[in-house]
């Protein structure tokens, strides 16, 4: 790697190296757009790069507006501004705000312009960055050979650094314009608020000086606007575009009428929907959960709810929340109740399935944004105030969000939280415990017992795991659908209770408390051998001699475990039991509710009393592994879990929370892979029949 930053690798490979495959993908206003993906090397040299200078680009960048390179909050902070600047001067009818595109910009603009500034600003990426731009590099799409001689190289994670150098010079050639109020940059991507004489002249310069660094503006794509005045803006060319209702930057609304706001929200919003709509072709549940959590949630509009106040658009807000109900229910083949909702907008720290409503969170989301951005903002429009931040002017829509969220959070006794500097996590960890708390208030005893140990650190691990078959996180369709039933306190079986009785004589709930729990049939003792070879498996890492149903060496021969370690810690062989035990049995709910974990603890002493004595007297150290049903792990378990990923991580040489992490989800995985078979396949072959589904009936 220090061969390739110094520059001093034969420069024949630089071709190669520099050069990318190429993936064809339609644009949306119709043609091809080439994604290339750099080789690995070369990525992992520039991102290197990327990482010893990030502390100095803003002090390079922001003097010239420019906030897509290195500046975190960036776009954010770019629509907050020009917002600001908007609201506080719409009255002016002298003023106008513009929008720039340019032609093909990251593959026209000149390298000899980017090479030249990087010498000044960052003279240790020099070397680097003309052996890899010396010659034309290979770009290769299919049989087909290209070649890349202008502009930035595609696949280069320096491309928009070195990009934004030639932003740099063009404003250096351009001046200063004396009117111009507003100068901001996101990456090729340019806005401008001020005069109008300002602005047309700013703009005249850019069309003269640009295309000497190789940057063309394209003016049938640049955008004009303002609230009041001449709205024909007869100083621009007339291939511009006039805005009249609104206007957009960066996929956000700044500024318009409230169909204006709302129109933009439902074009989002229907995209996500179509999206969604076509997740139940993958067949795959589980795979369903984990691209609506991370791919087709609120992540999607994030950037609308952290750029636009609250109160915009809630008829559209609501409807995205419709529809992520509508895609849960799909996975779940079930209809989903108020309270399942309610349980399943939680994050899954606390019971929930991690799927945000985007009404909800649009308060927490704005004023995070406007508390981490405040001093960027200011500094873009020149406003910096020599004292505290507070007393600079808060931004549009701040302090109606700050009252919104102090309003949520005076319902209940929280911790007291800063509303003038906290971030949108912190806020909603706050909003997160008093749902969670309104709804355990609100809940049945069982429900509440059931949330309470849900809960509990790592009981979601099954559902944080990305399913992958060689690791064994990954559960049929007709598991994975029991199993988010259960987690949801939704009924499993459509019958009243106690109508239906269990094999063993047991009447059925509809929920299937009693089937986790029930000692007939086989997946219970299936169940206990499924999580005892996970144990073995991640010992046998660090032992070859690590074996199962070892007895003791003493004169009973008992066999105090399930794994036997021979020298587990401190020389002393490690006998280790796993234990199952059903939170929700009927003698032990009235306790959980009140505490979690009471089922496993007591389990715990149980196999402790019996035991660990005998083991000691061979030498030896007895470690009982007790979970429960709903996935809760006695905190000596938990230990013990960490002692047996502490060895993993030596021997596999990978971080610690990695292999704890990876045992966690595989443990959770089974455990619950297991509780949707006994549910599924101890009830009896009629009751089977009339369910949505076709389940594996046990004879």
């Amino acid at each position: 790697m220090c061969l390739l930053l110094s520059g001093k690798l034969d420069r024949n490979i630089s071709p190669f190296l520099s050069g990318a495959p190429l993936t064809a993908l339609q644009k949306k206003a119709g043609g091809i757009r080439p994604i290339a993906v750099g080789e690995v090397l070369r990525r992992l040299a520039s991102r290197l790069c990327c990482s010893a200078i990030k502390p100095r680009l803003p002090d390079v960048f922001l003097p010239y507006g420019q906030v897509g390179v290195g500046i975190r909050g960036g776009l954010e902070a770019s629509v907050h501004s020009l917002r600001s600047y908007i609201e506080e001067n719409s009255a002016r009818h002298d003023l106008c705000c513009f929008k720039l595109d340019m032609k093909n910009a990251f593959n026209e603009c000149h390298r000899n312009s980017f090479l030249k500034r990087l010498g000044s600003e960052f003279p240790e990426l020099v070397a680097w960055v003309q052996w890899c731009y010396h010659c034309a590099a290979e770009l290769r799409f299919g049989y087909h050979h290209l070649t890349s001689t202008a502009g930035v190289q595609q696949g280069d994670p320096l491309g928009p650094l070195l990009f934004s150098l030639v932003v740099l010079e063009l404003m250096d050639e351009v001046g200063e314009v004396p009117g111009l109020d507003l100068n901001l940059w996101y990456l090729d991507d340019g806005t401008f608020a001020g005069t109008r004489k300002s602005v047309s002249k700013l703009i005249n310069f850019i069309i003269e000086k640009g295309p000497s660094l190789g940057l063309h503006v394209n003016l049938s794509k640049c955008e004009v606007f303002w609230p009041s005045g001449d709205r024909t803006h007869p100083e621009f060319p007339p291939e511009v575009h006039r805005l009249s209702d609104g206007m957009e930057l960066l996929g956000s609304p700044v500024f318009g009428s409230s169909d204006f706001f709302t129109n933009c929200f439902k074009k989002r919003v229907d995209q996500v929907a179509n999206t969604q709509s076509h997740l139940s072709d993958l067949e795959n549940p589980q795979v369903e959960l984990q691209l609506l959590r991370s791919c087709l949630s609120i992540c999607k509009i994030n950037h609308l709810l952290r750029s636009v106040r609250p109160g915009v658009a809630t008829s559209t807000l609501s409807i995205f929340d419709e529809g992520l109900r509508r895609s849960l229910s799909r996975i779940t083949r079930s209809s989903i109740s108020d309270f399942a909702w309610s349980q399943a907008v939680l994050p899954i720290g606390k019971g929930g399935m991690g799927i945000r409503e985007a009404l909800s969170t649009s308060p927490s989301a704005f004023l995070g944004s406007c508390n981490s951005n405040r001093k960027l903002v200011n500094c873009l429009l020149k406003r910096n105030h020599p004292s505290l931040l507070t007393l600079i002017k808060p931004l549009p829509g701040e302090d109606e969000a700050r009252g919104i969220v102090h309003n949520l959070l005076s319902r209940k006794d929280s911790p007291s939280l800063d509303l003038v500097t906290a971030t949108q996590h912190q806020i909603q960890i706050q909003l997160d415990d008093i749902s969670f708390s309104n709804l355990l208030n609100s809940v049945s005893l069982r429900d509440r017992a059931r949330l309470k140990t849900l809960s509990s650190p790592h009981t979601g691990a099954w559902l944080r795991a990305t399913p992958n078959r060689n690791l064994g996180l990954t559960m049929s369709p007709h598991e994975f659908v029991v199993a988010a039933r259960y987690w949801l306190g939704l009924p499993v079986f459509p019958f009243p209770p106690n109508s239906i009785r269990c094999i063993c004589g047991h009447p059925l709930d509809p929920y299937g408390d009693h089937l986790v729990g029930c000692g007939h049939g086989p997946h219970r003792l299936n169940r206990h051998n499924a999580l005892c070879e996970s144990i073995w498996q991640s010992l046998l890492i660090d032992s070859k001699q690590v074996v199962k149903e070892q007895r003791s060496s003493g004169q009973s021969k008992c066999r105090p475990g399930d794994v036997f370690h021979p020298n587990f810690l401190n020389g002393r062989p490690g006998y280790f039991d796993i234990t199952v035990r059903n939170t929700l049995q009927p003698s032990y709910i009235a306790r959980v509710a009140e505490t979690s974990g009471v089922v496993a603890e007591a389990a715990e002493m149980g196999k402790d009393d019996r035991h660990h004595a005998r083991v000691s007297l061979t030498g030896g150290t007895f470690y009982p592994l007790v979970v429960e049903t709903l996935g809760l792990w006695s905190p000596d378990s938990l230990e013990t879990l960490k002692s047996i990923s502490s060895k993993v991580c030596a021997v596999l040489a990978v971080p610690f929370w990695k292999a704890l992490k990876n045992l966690l989800e595989q443990l959770s995985v089974r455990l619950w892979i297991y509780n949707a078979r006994m549910i599924s396949s101890r009830i009896l072959a009629e009751v089977a029949e009339v369910l949505s589904w076709d389940f594996p009936v046990c004879e």
